[in-house]
C-alpha cells in the first residue's frame, strides 16, 4: 500500500511553508493508524531490547556499588560512594549505544516511508538531546532514589539492604516503562533532526499508551516547526511517562492531498 496517498481528514495547506504553524492540518484516524503501524514496524522490538540492556546495566551497577559499600572503611559516608546523575548518564548511554543507533536509523526509515528521502542523522548530532532524555527519564530519578536509600535509616535497616531494595524496585516496577519512554523520546528527536530546522511535524495520538490528555491538544495544534513547542509546551513526545505519541512529517499529509 502507498502510505503517502492515504486519505486525510480535511483540507490542508499545500506547501510545507504555509503549513508550518497552521492548525488546519489534520490527520484522519485511518491515516494515524497507518502512521503508527509504520512506526511500530521500524521500531519493532527495540524498546524490549532497551529494557533488557538496562536490566543488565542495573545488575552490574548494583553489584559494583554494594561491593564498594561493603568494603568501605568505617566512617565513610555511603552517599560519597554513589554515582551522580552525570556519571549515570554516561554509563546508561554507553550501554544503550546499539539501541540508540537502531532508533536513529529507524527514524530515517520512518520519514523515508512516509514523506520521501530524509536527511541523514548521526547519533553525535543529537548527543545533547540524548543526554537530556536519559538524564530526565532515568539517571536523575535513579540518582535521587539511591541517595534516599543511602541516607534514610528510619527503619534501622542496613544501608546495603536499602540499596538492594531500591535497585529491585526499579528493575521490577519501572524499567520496562522507562525503556518505552526512552525509545519514544529518542525516535522523535531523531525524526525532528532528520527534518531539519525548517521542517514541520504533526503530533499523532497513540491511544495504546498511557492516557494522554495533552495529546489531543497537541494533535489539534496542527503543523509545528521542528524545535517550536506544541500547544502544551512539549517539543516532542513523550508528553509524560507512558506517552507513546509520535511526530510525523507534515509532508506525509501534504503529499496525501497533492496526490489526490
Amino acid at each position: 500500500m502507498d502510505l503517502a496517498r492515504s486519505e486525510a481528514a480535511v483540507a490542508v495547506p499545500v506547501s510545507e511553508e504555509t503549513a508550518a504553524g497552521s492548525s488546519l492540518v489534520r490527520i484522519s484516524p485511518e491515516r494515524s493508524a497507518e502512521i503508527l503501524a509504520v512506526r511500530d514496524r521500524v521500531v519493532s522490538d527495540i524498546p524490549a531490547s532497551v529494557a533488557r540492556r538496562l536490566k543488565r546495566e542495573f545488575a552490574d551497577l548494583e553489584n559494583e556499588l554494594l561491593d564498594e559499600v561493603r568494603r568501605a572503611r568505617r566512617g565513610v559516608d555511603p552517599v560519597d560512594l554513589l554515582p551522580d546523575a552525570d556519571e549515570l548518564v554516561e554509563r546508561f548511554l554507553g550501554g544503550l549505544g546499539n539501541e540508540v543507533a537502531e532508533l536513529v536509523d529507524g527514524a530515517r526509515e520512518f520519514v523515508d516511508d512516509l514523506a520521501g528521502p530524509a536527511a541523514p542523522v548521526s547519533v553525535a548530532e543529537i548527543e545533547s538531546d540524548l543526554r537530556r532524555i536519559v538524564g530526565d527519564a532515568l539517571a536523575s530519578p535513579v540518582s535521587l532514589r539511591l541517595g534516599r536509600a543511602a541516607t534514610q535509616d528510619d527503619d534501622g535497616g542496613d544501608v546495603v539492604d536499602r540499596l538492594r531494595l531500591a535497585f529491585r524496585e526499579w528493575r521490577r516496577e519501572r524499567l520496562a516503562d522507562v525503556a518505552g519512554d526512552l525509545a519514544t523520546a529518542v525516535l522523535n528527536v531523531a525524526v525532528q533532526a532528520s527534518l531539519g530546522r525548517t521542517g514541520s511535524a504533526c503530533w499523532v495520538v497513540d491511544s495504546a499508551g498511557a492516557p494522554c490528555p495533552d495529546a489531543e491538544d497537541n494533535s489539534l495544534g496542527g503543523a509545528v516547526r521542528c524545535g517550536s513547542p506544541f500547544p502544551t509546551g512539549d517539543l516532542a513526545p513523550p508528553a509524560h511517562a507512558g506517552c507513546r505519541c509520535q511526530l510525523v512529517p507534515v509532508a506525509a499529509v501534504l503529499q496525501t492531498l497533492v496526490g489526490g
